[in-house]
């Protein structure tokens, strides 16, 4: 029987980060954050985004923690998360540097938040 599409993406994240993952929990989180910025607060916007990305790859229940910039909108940024699990999501968004770089970026830009459980 062939497999479909996300669970072969979800083998290769295990794969990546087998130590971190229960093969029997299916309840993984992966967050993209769309943040449109003007070109006068992109740099100080990238700095906090890359502080925030430092702490929370630091976290234990992180699989993965990555910005990604625009090639074709420059004012167009993206945060890529996966947490374990949803209470590892929760811990993550009660840290002292979660409160503080996602309320700073808040003030400088516009957020969109898609999530996906898988």
């Amino acid at each position: 029987r062939r497999k479909s599409r996300p669970n072969t993406m979800r083998r290769c994240v295990r794969w990546n980060t087998i130590d971190m993952i229960d093969p029997n929990n299916d309840t993984m989180i992966r967050l993209n954050v769309f943040i449109q910025v003007e070109k006068s607060c992109r740099d100080k916007v990238l700095d906090i985004a890359r502080k925030l990305t430092e702490c929370s790859l630091k976290e234990p229940g992180c699989v993965a923690y990555d910005i990604f910039e625009s090639s074709t909108r420059p004012d167009v940024l993206m945060i890529c998360e996966t947490w374990k699990d949803a209470d590892a999501l929760s811990i993550h968004e009660q840290t002292a540097h979660f409160v503080s770089y996602v309320g700073k970026m808040k003030e400088l830009s516009e957020m969109k938040l898609e999530k996906f459980n898988f």
